[in-house]
């Protein structure tokens, strides 16, 4: 830990402002070292070593001026990487006149993390995650694993999910709180949780390789990343690893990898359950639902459906029925309700009756987001597939925000992806757009996107959607 003081002014010449840092470290008993042909990127970054007798290793210390960008910081990354490789102990520390990117802040700032995020970089420019590619991007994993941690992992060993689990709980996360603790500017891995998910993914496949297989989402799970097709006889099931790890790094060890590699993966290889019939009114009534699909979801067409919003944007979600079987959902087609004889309106009544019967005491499943910038922020954390699907029941998510959060006219409400709801007060500019962050990366690292827009929740429920401006619409 540096603890020097030592400022620069923007757009000072960087070798002055070199001088001056290397004398505030050697006044406060540093040994420095000026590299006599240092590294790249020396127009916009100087750096110099500093020794002190009271820590093991040296500090790197990195000297700019002029405002980071991001072909700078992969600059940067790209320049000085090598210096990260594990064994070595060597601290960073940046004297900047501009805050330093978020990329370079959270690879040379967070340690083992760090790390790893740095090296699935490189390797997913390469190899992206597909199908195709997810066993091999798993070999990568465990190799990147072994070299930038230390850790030996065999992906034909089911005890290896244990180091993967202990691995994202306890070197991934910043924190303990189970809500996960975010800062809306902070750079969050992204690649590191893919590698990982590929990896763990292959874990299970190679526990059961006659029936498994690495295949691209269906439609009916939707999402940008591959699942694990399990052949079930008549059947087919798919396992989502790679949405599981994304789930254990935000929510922590109540997505345990080890639970669902016991418990699900052990359900779903005992074979098909059976469904409920649901070939008339009175049985398909009470197991319907309404679920949220993404405005371009591919088999809207066919299955009964209605926009989130009344005159909301194009890329509002769509409101979809399902029924809901104890293992997997479906879709509920044109077709079925003209079998049955029943109107859309009516379908959709009851299964927002049946989603109310299932959200009960919906205040005590807000879980508090801590987030840097103060401001208020809760998640809906109901342990099913129908997260975001509660933003249906607007007035009583509404009056369940008033019990947990600062009691507002109106709050800020998200659904960023299936398992995601969030809630914020809605207080100023500047809170909004720390929301619209959130919303966005969620959105955007997930396995089964919704959308990335903000929505006004008030006592009759959404009332429309929020600009980038944070007007509503």
């Amino acid at each position: 830990m540096v603890n020097v003081e030592a400022t620069v002014l923007r757009g000072e010449p960087l070798d002055g402002a070199l001088v001056r840092v290397c004398a505030a470290f050697e006044a406060a008993g540093y040994q420095v070292h000026v590299p006599a042909e240092p590294l790249g990127s020396t127009d916009f970054a100087r750096y110099f070593h500093a020794a002190s007798g009271a820590q093991a290793g040296s500090t790197m210390v990195v000297v700019t001026t002029e405002p980071w960008t991001d072909p700078g910081a992969v600059a940067f990354l790209n320049t000085h990487f090598g210096a990260l490789d594990a064994g070595t102990e060597v601290g960073w520390h940046f004297v900047s006149a501009w805050p330093v990117h978020g990329l370079v802040q959270y690879i040379f700032g967070s340690g083992d993390a760090g790390r790893l995020e740095a090296a699935a970089l490189a390797a997913t420019t390469d190899l992206q995650l597909n199908a195709e590619s997810a066993t091999e991007l798993a070999l990568v994993g465990v190799e990147l694993i072994r070299q930038h941690l230390g850790l030996d992992l065999d992906l034909g060993d089911g005890k290896s999910v244990r180091t993967l689990d202990a691995l994202l709980l306890d070197t991934m996360r910043p924190c303990d709180d189970p809500a996960l603790a975010l800062t809306a500017g902070t750079y969050r891995p992204g690649a590191a949780l893919e590698v990982l998910g590929a990896t763990f993914g292959e874990v299970i496949r190679r526990q059961h390789p006659t029936r498994m297989k690495w295949a691209s989402a269906p439609d009916l799970v939707g999402g940008n990343f591959p699942v694990l097709e399990v052949d079930a006889g008549d059947d087919v099931t798919c396992l989502l690893p790679v949405d599981r790890v994304f789930r254990c790094y935000q929510e922590g060890s109540d997505r345990s990898l080890i639970r669902y590699f016991d418990v699900v993966v052990d359900d779903v290889m005992s074979g098909p359950q059976a469904e409920e019939d649901v070939s008339t009114w009175a049985l398909l009534g009470p197991r319907v639902v309404p679920v949220l699909k993404p405005a371009g979801w591919t088999m809207s067409m066919d299955v009964v459906r209605r926009g989130f919003l009344t005159d909301g944007p194009v890329n509002s979600p769509l409101v979809v029925l399902a029924v809901d079987h104890p293992t997997r959902i479906s879709f509920v087609l044109q077709e079925k309700l003209r079998d049955l004889g029943v109107d859309a309106d009516q379908v959709f009544a009851r299964a927002l009756e049946n989603l109310e019967v299932m959200s009960a005491g919906l205040a005590s499943q807000l879980v508090p987001l801590e987030v840097d910038e103060g401001v208020a922020m809760v998640r809906l954390d109901c342990d099913d597939y129908f997260n975001a699907s509660r933003a249906l029941l607007g007035p009583a998510l509404y009056r369940a925000a008033r019990q947990v959060l600062p009691a507002r006219e109106k709050y800020l409400l998200g659904v960023p992806n299936r398992d995601i709801l969030l809630v914020a007060a809605h207080e100023d500019r500047a809170q909004f757009y720390v929301f619209q962050s959130l919303v966005r990366w969620f959105h955007e690292r997930q396995p089964a996107p919704i959308s990335s827009l903000c929505f006004e929740l008030g006592p009759s429920g959404v009332l429309g959607h929020l600009d980038t401006e944070g007007d509503a619409e």
